[in-house]
């Protein structure tokens, strides 16, 4: 008996260890996955302090129904309007390698009234990803400020309002009420001294004293003449002291400007002629002293450049330092006479919005740089026409030359993912270059590309796990023939929808599975080309309408293993052809 209690007490704690073991084996560290969310309002002010939402799928739909639904995570927004969401990918990408977020910010007025904007998509575990979030909001302080100016008008017309109310009153009754409104605005209005002088001049606030008080606060324009007898006359008067108060203040403003006018124009004048135009602090390039510069070389001190540095700036040329870097938010956003900037081989970083609207600039060659990602929105809405990309990039952001008038793109052999919305709606483009190797082509990466004729590619495929996003070449409608990279083994949904021009796609042998729609153009086709001996898995119309497509043309000796694997695409069947 004792022998059985041992081999089960044995047979279970084994069980047991076998489990936790296979359970940790089950859990496979990654990277995790980075989002970055960046909030500004509609004239591209960054947003600090302002709260992040997320939401996952079913969240979101709820949250579109009750604004209160809680979010699985929030993150305030730094002073540079980025909230950074770090997502471990064994909390949050269990048993998928990707999955949908959408990101939120909320203003509510109350809880009927609110206003919300969002951004978001498809987060890959164990990728950085950038969205940029643009509110009606007003900036930090803007917001204060306006607050307080409303404030200040309610009261001045709170007070307008009284006036027929106190021409019915006894002076004792004005005293009582008036009195405790001015000490409440005395105490927002210290910082402005402009501001607080008409709203003092109300008689009976003054009169809550003497008949002798009353005088005197008539009077103070002899005072500031006789200056320091009336103030010691007055100074136990405990209730005229801020009255008194502000005047001595101005008496002291005023003497030093006075006695300091002749050392200012012989001591500060030369001090400004040698005054550098540029603010620096240790090795980071703040800004313009003088906004009027137009044309700038940096000093070889400068190792970074700030966020919005640069911003809505005159310049025209500018020549960067070698020993740079970084380039940081919107450094150079809105700087719309900027023609030319030379970029040195030291440059790493090139951050989001960095050059965003800069319309005047229509060459960029960062061929000498060492940078290995173009971030988000870095190039948006320019006027480039030319670009030339180094040997060492890796990833080129979301939106990153989006609606630019580039015409030719020739993307590095080693790049690695085209990430969403990167060339949309670029009517100028007509050819591009694009690595065998690429592992991502992001969403609509090229929609709207309505010029764009040639795709060619350059390098061997070195892996084939790459992914064709949905409407990657939607509406590229010039389009005429096309084969895919060497490295993409899936493609997505509707990639190539209204491309009306095209006549035929080639698919390598990498490709193992087809989106929904995915080789659909809602346009007349001649010809598929399958390339691999194993017939593909097929999505919901992944190919085009059966009276829109001529042939599908296979590998010799593969007919059989094709029409097994698509039997459920009878109509299909009949058009495969073998290749002669």
């Amino acid at each position: 008996m004792n022998v059985f209690k041992f081999l089960s007490a044995t047979l279970l704690a084994g069980i047991c260890l076998f489990s936790g073991c296979k359970k940790e084996k089950s859990i496979v560290p990654e990277n995790p996955s980075v989002v970055e969310i960046t909030v500004s309002n509609s004239q591209g002010e960054l947003l600090g302090s302002e709260t992040v939402r997320m939401y996952d799928e079913t969240s979101y739909e709820s949250f579109k129904k009750n604004h209160s639904t809680k979010p699985l995570l929030e993150i305030t927004t730094d002073s540079n309007g980025m909230a950074r969401f770090t997502l471990e990918s064994n909390l949050w990408f269990q048993n998928t390698k990707s999955r949908e977020f959408m990101f939120v910010v909320l203003k509510a007025f109350d809880t009927d009234n609110y206003q919300w904007w969002s951004k978001g998509g498809t987060v890959n575990a164990g990728k950085k990803h950038a969205f940029r979030i643009e509110t009606t909001l007003p900036k930090a302080g803007t917001k204060e400020l306006q607050e307080k100016v409303t404030t200040e008008e309610k009261e001045e017309k709170a007070e307008t309002e009284k006036t027929p109310e106190t021409e019915n009153k006894t002076e004792t009754e004005n005293k009582a009420e008036e009195t405790p409104q001015t000490e409440n605005k005395t105490e927002p209005k210290e910082a402005s001294e402009t501001e607080e002088t008409p709203m003092k001049e109300e008689a009976p606030a003054k009169e809550t004293t003497t008949s002798k008080e009353e005088t005197t606060d008539k009077e103070e324009t002899p005072v500031k003449k006789d200056e320091e007898t009336p103030v010691e006359e007055k100074a136990p008067e405990k209730q005229d002291t801020p009255a008194k108060e502000k005047e001595i203040i101005v008496t002291k403003k005023e003497t030093p400007v006075k006695e300091e006018k002749a050392p200012v124009s012989e001591e500060i004048i030369p001090a400004i002629k040698e005054a550098s135009p540029l603010q620096i602090e240790n090795g980071v390039l703040l800004g313009l002293a003088d906004r009027s510069i137009t044309h700038l070389t940096l000093p070889a001190e400068v190792k970074s450049i700030a966020p919005q540095a640069f911003w809505e700036s005159k310049l025209e040329t500018i020549v960067l330092n070698e020993g740079l870097e970084s380039i940081g938010i919107q450094a150079f956003a809105r700087s719309r006479k900027l023609v030319s900037v030379s970029f040195p081989a030291s440059l790493k970083i090139i951050g989001p919005h960095a050059f965003e609207d800069c319309e005047s600039l229509q060459e960029v060659d960062l061929s000498q740089t060492n940078i290995q990602e173009i971030s988000t929105n870095s190039f948006r809405e320019t006027g480039l026409k030319k670009i030339i990309f180094p040997a060492s990039l890796r990833k080129i952001d979301s939106q990153a030359f989006l609606k630019t008038d580039l015409e030719t793109i020739i993307l590095p052999a080693n790049l690695q993912e085209i990430g969403d919305e990167a060339f949309r709606e670029i009517r100028s483009l007509k050819s591009a270059t694009i690595p065998n190797n690429i592992q991502r082509i992001g969403y609509q990466a090229f929609q709207a590309c309505t010029q764009l004729e040639e795709i060619s590619y350059i390098g061997k495929a070195l892996s084939a796990k790459g992914i064709l996003e949905a409407g990657a070449f939607d509406s590229c409608q010039a389009l005429q023939r096309i084969t895919l990279p060497q490295s993409i083994r899936e493609l997505g949904i509707g990639v190539f929808l209204e491309c009306s021009s095209l006549k035929e796609i080639i698919l390598p042998q990498s490709v193992r599975k087809i989106g929904n729609q995915g080789l659909r153009t809602n346009y007349p086709m001649e010809s598929l080309v399958f390339e691999g001996e194993e017939a593909p898995e097929l999505g919901n119309g992944s190919f085009p309408f059966t009276e829109d497509l001529v042939r599908i043309t296979i590998p010799t000796g593969y007919m059989e293993t094709y029409r097994n694997k698509w039997s459920d695409h009878p109509g299909y069947l009949k058009k495969i052809e073998e290749r002669p």
